[in-house]
């Protein structure tokens, strides 16, 4: 009797052991990258960026945010602002973008999948 409730035991724990490993196993994620991470994201946003003269000259400065979709396949996708300051900034944020190489893309489970990224970009004059 008492060799049964250790088999008994023992087929429970391994149960519960193989449902943590699985359960471990299936919430992996990973967010999405820019070509050579983050450092290349700033690189390219400040050598690609050009201060409108709208903006310029109306000492217009502050942060825009834009949020996109990131596909499956590294692209781009849906570009909207979602903190705007004016002066022609806006649309220069949406033209970086929109110029930006492929993104390696979100992984949940090990496979692509589709991600939302908010960046922000700051308007400050010299």
């Amino acid at each position: 009797m008492k060799n049964r409730y250790l088999v008994l035991l023992f087929l429970v724990l391994i149960f519960f052991s193989s449902l943590v490993k699985a359960k471990s196993n299936y919430k992996h994620y990973q967010d999405p990258k820019f070509p050579g991470g983050c450092d290349k994201l700033i690189e390219y946003i400040a050598k690609n960026m050009h201060y409108p003269d709208m903006a310029r000259e109306a000492a217009i400065q502050g942060h825009v945010i834009a949020r996109f979709l990131i596909d499956e396949k590294g692209e781009i996708r849906n570009i909207h602002i979602i903190r705007s300051i004016g002066g022609g900034c806006d649309q220069e944020v949406i033209r970086i973008i929109s110029n930006m190489p492929k993104w390696k893309p979100a992984y949940y489970n090990h496979r692509p999948v589709r991600s939302i990224y908010d960046l922000p970009v700051i308007f400050k004059i010299e």
